[in-house]
């Protein structure tokens, strides 16, 4: 049975790295001097569908992600603690389907997500602190996190292109785009059950299309 990763501590750089339905894994010791995942078409880091894992612990020295990161459909995950040393992303950053998950702090190294940024789904997921650094990114889609109540933790975004904001039936207000300047695409909110005011985008002066609907406060 597979409980850790120890037997390839010395990698330093792979391609891609895919975890995935190892049923009684519950640990990343074993990839702590993995510095960074990347390949010339595009690479993936994907940790997915591990009921036993509850972090990311191992991963402290990846510093370089040439493409996706992909974290979903971990039954017990809490925290993505291991990933604080995280500075480069290429593609997407995606945390999806994680029941229990509770908190993405360790994300507070990433600037920048060129492309899609996902939270979703994620029904404990109380807060959005780790992204606080966060100042760009393509397509901007929280969806699914009902325990939410506001974007606090987004305050350094200033643009995109897209913005969906969707099914999140705690959340209040908008409050942590109160920097965001510029969508050149849709912004949509919609399905947010609580949500009771959008004071917070005033700062928005461009904006290629407001799509707000079925919210129903």
């Amino acid at each position: 049975l597979i409980e850790n990763l120890q037997g390839v501590n010395s990698l330093l750089v792979v391609g891609d790295l895919s975890i995935q339905s190892i049923e009684n894994l519950n640990s990343l010791e074993g990839l702590n001097n993995l510095m960074a995942v990347n390949s010339p078409a595009g690479a993936t880091a994907s940790i997915s569908q591990n009921p036993a894992l509850i972090d990311l612990a191992g991963l402290e020295s990846l510093q370089e992600i040439n493409g996706t990161l992909r974290v979903d459909s971990n039954e017990n995950l809490i925290s993505l603690d291991g990933l604080e040393n995280l500075q480069t992303l290429a593609d997407n950053l995606e945390i999806k389907s994680n029941p229990n998950l509770q908190s993405i702090e360790s994300l507070s190294g990433l600037i920048e997500v060129p492309f899609l940024l996902h939270i979703g789904s994620n029904p404990e997921l109380e807060s959005l602190q780790g992204l606080q650094n966060l100042g760009s990114t393509f397509v901007l889609n929280i969806s699914g996190n009902h325990s939410l109540t506001n974007l606090e933790g987004l305050n350094s975004l200033s643009s995109v292109l897209d913005i969906i904001i969707y099914d999140n039936d705690g959340m209040t207000s908008l409050e942590g785009l109160d920097n965001l300047s510029l969508a050149e695409g849709n912004v949509e909110l919609s399905q947010n059950e609580l949500l009771n005011n959008i004071e917070n985008l005033s700062n928005l002066s461009i904006i290629g299309g407001l799509i707000i609907q079925e919210n129903p406060s």
